[in-house]
């Protein structure tokens, strides 16, 4: 019976397959049988699927609950990998586009960042940063607020360019009067509800 091995194979720093493949062999064991290689006869199919760079993923787990297909499960230690990565959906880099690290990768997407171009990062929008922070219950590093579901701005309110958070008319995120009036604002919904009597 084989034991399983996980080792990482820099594709980049060899100049050919058959360097691939002679560095491969170097990790079967000897004699053949199980674990050898072989050249694939039948036809194959390019694959969609999701590379996660661990120097920079932090294993908040955003992409175990965001993916929809089930891709991403925890492992014994807590840290956050694609079980199922032949779950994905080609084309599909939803989990990329919120990841908060940009610690996921398609190597096939034609989106520079997305596929892991040296260089790039894939940063998310503002709608995925402010999912992350009402997900997380984490202050945002902005404003310093925690974010909650339901808190919505009409267009012409400022919000924090960060969480998406209101503001509040003419406050600054940074403003030493923006947490007493939050304060102030919470005081009024809470007698306004009942709870302050």
């Amino acid at each position: 019976m084989g034991r399983e091995a996980t080792f990482c194979l820099d594709l980049g720093a060899l100049a050919s397959v058959d360097d691939a493949l002679e560095t491969l062999a170097g990790f079967l064991p000897q004699g053949g049988g199980e674990g050898e290689l072989r050249e694939l006869t039948e036809p194959t199919a390019e694959r969609w699927y999701p590379v996660l760079d661990c120097s920079r993923c932090t294993f908040c787990g955003h992409c175990l609950q965001f993916c929809l297909f089930g891709v991403y499960e925890r492992d014994e230690q807590g840290r956050v990998i694609p079980v199922k990565p032949d779950n994905c959906k080609p084309g599909c880099p939803a989990c990329s586009r919120v990841c908060p690290q940009g610690a996921i990768i398609f190597p096939l997407s034609d989106e520079p960042a997305i596929a892991g171009a040296p260089g790039t990062l894939m940063q998310p929008d503002a709608a995925a940063r402010r999912m992350y922070y009402v997900r997380t219950g984490l202050n945002c590093p902005v404003c310093g607020e925690v974010s909650e579901a339901g808190d919505l701005s009409s267009r012409d309110a400022p919000v924090c360019e960060e969480c998406g958070r209101p503001l509040g008319p003419g406050i600054a995120a940074d403003s030493p009067v923006h947490a007493e009036i939050d304060a102030l604002i919470d005081s009024l919904d809470r007698m306004a509800g009942g709870e302050g009597e």
